[in-house]
């Protein structure tokens, strides 16, 4: 199988949630390999930080300030990207928030927040491209979902939503795309040690089960640059699903053979 470099020789790729976490670990990667990158995210002063980063390892990134929860914001970059580079062959819709805690105890505009940011950001993304990439004949849409949207653990209502439908709609665009050069992954993270959990704003705390959850992120060694190499090579490999981890697919194939027995795994495992 040829690099993700050698299928696409212009190397233009965009990711968002870029100035930190596994968005800041493949915005690297791919300047390293010598991508043009386009760095969006909400949070400036993190974003200039990452430019910096990626200036060092011989990158030379532009930069969006992106709110994904905003079709205006998207269509103004898809616009500035067709007229920077004249199209774009990579998306990576990575820019995620969580939303975390009991069912009932979440209000409502939490989870409204949660679905703008997590769902429709990648839905805004996919609508502003996928016309760039159909008229070039290819391109590769990757949505960044999480193993939360198969296993549902409790206390993650929103989080949980967010991330099926991401699932739904990678699968979808996989069958509708596939015969015009687009390909599409959706990628399924368990623990990654990223600082997604630092959005106080955006967890609903007062859970206890939500704060562990929190804690047990925090503890994982699973590095997001560990986790920027596993979804580069599943790319490269045209996969619908990478897992970054090997207990992700272990799990899932459990789920899928006795789906009743993992429910009652996952059941104590979260009354514990």
């Amino acid at each position: 199988m040829h690099s993700l470099s050698t299928q696409y020789p212009e190397k233009r790729a965009l990711v968002t949630g870029a100035a930190s976490g596994i968005g800041l670990a493949l915005s690297r990667l791919l300047a390293q390999q010598g991508w043009r990158v386009a760095l969006a995210d909400i949070h400036q002063e993190r974003l200039l930080e990452a430019e910096k980063l990626i200036s060092n390892d011989g990158g030379t990134p532009v930069s969006f300030i992106l709110d994904v929860s905003s079709e205006a914001g998207w269509l103004e970059t898809a616009q500035s990207i067709q007229k920077e580079w004249g199209g774009l062959d990579l998306l990576i819709n990575n820019a995620g928030i969580p939303v975390a805690g009991f069912f009932e105890r979440i209000p409502t505009e939490e989870w409204q927040k949660n679905t703008d940011v997590n769902y429709w950001g990648a839905i805004h993304g996919c609508r502003a491209f996928i016309p760039t990439m159909k008229a070039q004949g290819r391109g590769h849409i990757v949505n960044v979902s999480a193993c939360a949207g198969i296993f549902s653990l409790g206390a993650m209502g929103p989080y949980n939503v967010a991330k099926a439908a991401m699932i739904a709609l990678s699968e979808t665009l996989h069958k509708e795309l596939y015969e015009n050069g687009i390909r599409v992954s959706v990628v399924l993270p368990t623990a990654v040690k990223t600082n997604i959990s630092e959005n106080k704003n955006s967890v609903a705390t007062e859970s206890p089960a939500a704060a562990n959850i929190a804690e047990q992120l925090e503890k994982t060694t699973f590095t997001a640059d560990q986790a920027a190499q596993v979804i580069v090579k599943g790319v490269s490999r045209h996969k619908l699903y990478i897992y970054t981890r090997f207990d992700g697919l272990m799990l899932s194939l459990i789920k899928r053979l006795m789906p009743q027995t993992f429910s009652g795994l996952v059941r104590r495992m979260f009354d514990r």
